[in-house]
């Protein structure tokens, strides 16, 4: 009887493992879309100002 107990707590311990591993994963993957994210649009933004740079520079020069 002992044993039992003693192994159904260990799968619920297990169990309860695996949700708090399966949520930290869910918030790692949200965190890293966001990220993500961010970065392309600073990326984006970089760019257009380094085209609108560019097309300065060439319309002063020529």
């Amino acid at each position: 009887m002992f044993k039992l107990k003693f192994q159904s707590s260990f799968e619920i311990q297990v169990l309860n493992n695996n949700i708090q591993v399966l949520e930290f994963h869910f918030v790692l993957f949200k965190f890293m879309e966001l990220v993500s994210i961010l970065t392309s649009k600073v990326l984006g933004s970089c760019i257009r100002t380094k085209t609108k740079l560019g097309k300065t520079i060439t319309a002063l020069f020529f």
